[in-house]
């Protein structure tokens, strides 16, 4: 231990344990803890591909069930999913409407610089109303500003704007 170059990375060259310091610093991501749950009949579905699988458990991963027990919703940026499920941002964005095409999540615009909120279906084209649609929209918003009102961060949604705590 003591001869280690870089704590916790073995004995490896100098060169090498910069490398890896520097890859291990932009792979660090904050998963939630706990456990994804994915419905077993979207694994048994023949339009399902590997790739739906990775996003969707990715997606799984950051959803939130504060909304409302039927709905499972998840928010997070295209490059964040894809640091998750292993894939660029292309392959996340063109899964993503893949498997909106296929019905096992609905998409949701919030504006251009703001990530889409996904709903993860807990079936195959599952329907939901244009007031379950406009709570999700607003639980969404609640949610993000409690998080700026703790965290300190200005957030805007939909032109809003909001400023959290400064110290």
């Amino acid at each position: 231990m003591r001869n280690e170059p870089y704590p916790g990375m073995g004995n490896v060259s100098k060169a090498e344990g910069l490398y890896l310091k520097k890859k291990r610093r932009r792979m660090a991501i904050s998963i939630p803890g706990g456990f994804a749950m994915i419905p077993i009949p979207f694994l048994h579905d023949p339009d399902v591909t590997d790739n739906d699988i990775l996003v969707y458990n990715a997606l799984a991963t950051f959803g939130s069930n504060k909304i409302s027990n039927e709905i499972k919703v998840s928010w997070p940026l295209q490059e964040t999913v894809g640091k998750v499920a292993r894939r660029c941002t292309k392959v996340v964005m063109r899964t993503i409407s893949h498997l909106v095409k296929i019905g096992w999540v609905t998409k949701i615009r919030r504006g251009l610089t703001k990530s889409n909120i996904t709903v993860l279906h807990l079936y195959k084209w599952q329907e939901f109303t244009e007031e379950q649609i406009n709570d999700t929209k607003e639980a969404v918003k609640n949610e993000i500003n409690r998080f700026s009102r703790l965290t300190g961060n200005l957030v805007t949604y939909q032109g809003e704007e909001r400023e959290g705590i400064h110290n």
